[in-house]
Formats: C-alpha cells, sequence, structure tokens
C-alpha cells in the first residue's frame, strides 16, 4: 500500500474541505473515499459490484466504514470549518448523548 494512502485521515480531511455534501453523510464520504483509493490502484469503482466492493475491501486495503466515521468525527471536532450543516450536527451530538448515557446504564447494571 502506498505511504499516501496509509493515512486515510489525510485523505478524509481532503475530501471534507472539497466537498460539503460529505459533511453531513457518512455514505456520501465512504464513497468518495473508497473512490480515492480505487482510483490510486487504478480500478474504476464505478464498475464494481457492492458484493465484490465489500468482499474484497480488507484484501485491497480499503478503510472500514468504522475507521471513516471515526476519522471524520475527529477531524470535525477540530476544524469547525469542516462541521456539518446545524441539523445534522444536532442530530449526531444528541444521538451521540443517547448512545452515551446507553452505555452509562449498562456500567451501572453489570
Amino acid at each position: 500500500m502506498d505511504k499516501q494512502l496509509r493515512n486515510s485521515k489525510a485523505i478524509i480531511h481532503q475530501i471534507l474541505a472539497e466537498q460539503p455534501i460529505c459533511r453531513n453523510s457518512d455514505s456520501f464520504l465512504e464513497l468518495e473515499v473508497l473512490r480515492v483509493y480505487a482510483k490510486h490502484m487504478n480500478m474504476d469503482i464505478e464498475r464494481m459490484t457492492v458484493l465484490s466492493l465489500y468482499t474484497f475491501r480488507d484484501k485491497w486495503g480499503f478503510p472500514k466504514p468504522e475507521t471513516i466515521r471515526r476519522n471524520r468525527q475527529k477531524l470535525q471536532a477540530k476544524y469547525p470549518e469542516l462541521a456539518a450543516d446545524g441539523k445534522i450536527a444536532a442530530y449526531r451530538k444528541l444521538n451521540e448523548e443517547r448512545v452515551r448515557g446507553y452505555l452509562r446504564d449498562e456500567e451501572y447494571e453489570s
């Protein structure tokens, strides 16, 4: 794997800076990240089936959706100019608070 592609955080940062729609949608962001990786490997992601993409993504060294999401969260926390629009940001914050509350409840029950 090329050294440039090892740093998925830098790739995600560039995509968020250049494509505002990706700030609001992890699906769009994931597609663009995979497009960068595939292009670097001379693959045409538009011609891949979903089955082949998900079956071979680890073999090809493509980042997992969770990695993309976590990197997006870290970058948006660090760089406010890359944040999602108000509605999406509010929804994500509410969802994050719900998950944390659920995890706290699980700790106390254990």
